[in-house]
């Protein structure tokens, strides 16, 4: 009978620490897991785009809440900010309720620290595609010159030959 109870004990407290490690991992906010590694295919205009989340999370009000791990350490990038809201506005375009945030997870391991980062609206996220369709078929040139973010480009070459 003792044993039984702490039995029933060890599993209510290893399910509240989940829960409260859950909670906090998200600053507090009860977030749960829809998809993981989920590909999503949308279009705008003429331009056709494709992705893989690397996880989608339902917060309390239904809304779907993209999620982008990365393995470094600490720091955000406006890449991020913009890859997160291309995915929250491929969701809506799909049909799904999105959130107005995402988060990006950085770190490894125990270390990791989820930044919690609102979203660019559907007009911002539009511009950004047809900004960069224009730069990758040469229509235009970037704005200013940034040879560190350009090196690792994947449309250096067609953006701005070497």
């Amino acid at each position: 009978m003792i044993a039984t109870l702490c039995g029933i004990a060890l599993v209510a407290g290893a399910i509240v620490l989940r829960l409260f490690w859950r909670q906090s991992q998200w600053g507090g906010e009860s977030l749960s897991l829809v998809a993981t590694e989920h590909p999503i295919a949308s279009r705008c205009g003429p331009h056709d785009l494709r992705g893989r989340l690397d996880a989608i999370y339902r917060n309390a009000a239904g809304q779907m809440v993209p999620v982008e791990y990365k393995s470094r350490n600490g720091k955000t990038y406006p890449g991020d900010l913009l890859q997160l809201s291309i995915y929250g506005w491929m969701l809506r375009k799909t049909g799904q309720p999105a959130a107005g945030y995402g988060f990006v997870v950085t770190g490894t391991g125990i270390g990791r620290k989820a930044a919690r980062i609102t979203l660019y609206g559907d007009a911002q996220v539009e511009g950004a595609i047809h900004r960069f369709a224009d730069l990758a078929q040469g229509h235009s040139q970037p704005n200013k010159r940034n040879d560190r973010m350009c090196r690792s480009c994947s449309q250096r070459t067609a953006c701005r030959p070497a």
